[in-house]
């Protein structure tokens, strides 16, 4: 009995379980942090513009799945194991790929909301006003994009507390 308490105290206590524990907290709190920052924008404006908050932000957040490409799957399957094996070239290749690939699809996308910002505006909210915070918030797509890459390429360098 005790061997095997002495077991699940060493599992408890490994390095996987120590990140798995600093990356759920960061996961909590981050969800903490949305839902206090959801309810204190719903009660901050009106619900018309709440309505408008949640498409534009769900637009934003539609865009940005399409802007990973499972990108941050990729960089935790291979970056980890090129540290491993101790290829630094192969390991800076791929940290370089990542930001151009995640820079150049939400750059690209960014560019077609302001370009199509008066068009959608109209179409979803029936107000041409709207296209102005449509090209502010479509910027928030690029951040939103290069903080994902730079959290999975910390994760991925086993650097869970500076990636939560």
């Amino acid at each position: 009995m005790k061997r095997n308490f002495n077991y699940l105290w060493s599992l408890a206590l490994s390095q996987t379980a120590r990140s798995t524990y600093i990356t759920t907290v960061g996961a909590g709190i981050s969800a903490f942090l949305g839902f206090v920052f959801t309810i204190v924008v719903a009660r901050s404006i009106s619900p018309s513009d709440f309505g408008i908050f949640s498409v534009v932000f769900n637009l934003i957040t539609v865009l940005f799945v399409a802007c990973d490409l499972g990108l941050s799957s990729a960089i935790l399957r291979f970056l980890p194991q090129a540290i491993r094996d101790n290829r630094k070239e192969d390991a800076r290749k791929i940290i370089k790929l990542s930001f151009l690939v995640v820079l150049g699809i939400s750059g690209l996308l960014t560019l077609l909301l302001i370009i199509f910002s008066g068009s959608l505006a109209n179409l979803v909210f029936a107000k041409t006003e709207l296209a102005l915070p449509i090209i502010i918030t479509s910027f928030s797509l690029i951040g939103l994009s290069l903080t994902t890459v730079i959290v999975s390429i910390l994760q991925g360098r086993q650097k869970f507390l500076f990636g939560v």
